[in-house]
């Protein structure tokens, strides 16, 4: 269950008998004061907001690639599309995102945020380098002196899956927006973070059994599972640069190279997996155990 094995929330603490007394005084005259003072739900929302900086993740190293690649002299910058769910449920975006930035959140609500690599402009399809990000409030921390007021939000290339399952869980309960979001707030991600960093691609977790398990209030650590892996060879495949490492899109991994015999010994996972070396990149596609599908793509780099 999840009360079980990633519950984080404290056992609520006994009412003392003169708070009780505070409480039911308030009942009573809270009505009379609210007829009195006339005010917005806006009004009443700003004073229960907080402003939050959420700092960008290390640089994925396909930037590096790219850089290489470029007739520029300069290296090339990454920028991100940054988005999250308000306390309504409604989808907020912020393109062209190139520096950490501050946004604004109602205090304590459990928001996943999440940055998606701009990287089209490159020939490679959004989406397809993770998801960096993170959930604000468990995994922020109170803002320093040269922060500012407010929180921080440092976003990693790990706290983005846990962002990416959280907004999954939020979207997917039957129960709508707010119970989702509840669910994913009782969910001790941080503890999931400590089991996915001794993974060598976190990426490869089973989501849909994850946020099915999550939902259903009968998840257990076996729901961490992964997706099969398999072996494949693309090295047959035409304009395939020769001597090139191939490095997955998980960024802490090491590349992939030709062996004495001519082969590129990959790993793929069900779905579609991409490798990037410095000219471009490679797209394999498994299916029932199999790759049905790869093709190499070059780059699109700037003049």
């Amino acid at each position: 269950m999840i009360q079980s094995f990633f519950a984080r929330r404290a056992r609520r603490p006994q009412i003392a008998p003169w708070l009780r007394f505070a409480l039911a005084l308030h009942v009573l005259i809270a009505p009379v004061v609210l007829c009195c003072i006339s005010c917005s739900n806006s009004v009443i929302r700003e004073a229960f907001t907080e402003k939050v900086l959420v700092t960008l993740p290390d640089t994925h190293p396909v930037y590096a690639l790219l850089s290489q690649a470029s007739p520029l002299s300069k290296p090339i910058q990454p920028s991100y599309t940054a988005h999250w769910y308000d306390a309504d449920g409604q989808r907020q975006t912020l393109t062209d995102v190139t520096d950490d930035f501050y946004i604004t959140l109602e205090t304590g609500v459990c928001t996943p945020i999440l940055l998606v690599n701009d990287t089209a402009r490159f020939g490679i399809p959004d989406g397809a380098l993770p998801v960096a990000g993170g959930i604000y409030p468990e995994q922020g921390r109170v803002a320093s002196l040269s922060d500012g007021m407010g929180a921080v939000l440092e976003t990693t290339w790990l706290g983005g899956i846990s962002a990416s399952l959280a907004e999954a869980i939020c979207l997917s309960s039957a129960g709508g927006y707010a119970s989702g979001r509840n669910i994913a707030d009782h969910f001790n991600w941080r503890r999931l973070e400590t089991c996915l960093s001794g993974i060598t691609d976190p990426t490869h977790i089973d989501r849909a059994r994850f946020v099915r398990a999550v939902l259903s209030g009968n998840f257990t650590k076996y729901d961490i599972s992964y997706l099969k892996i398999i072996p494949v060879d693309p090295s047959s495949l035409q304009f395939l640069p020769s001597s090139s490492v191939f490095f997955p899109a998980w960024a802490s991994l090491s590349g992939y190279s030709q062996n004495g015999t001519g082969t590129i010994p990959l790993s793929a996972c069900e779905g579609i997996n991409r490798y990037f070396c410095q000219s471009g990149y490679l797209t394999v596609q498994i299916m029932l155990g199999k790759m049905t599908c790869s093709f190499f793509t070059p780059y699109i780099l700037p003049d």
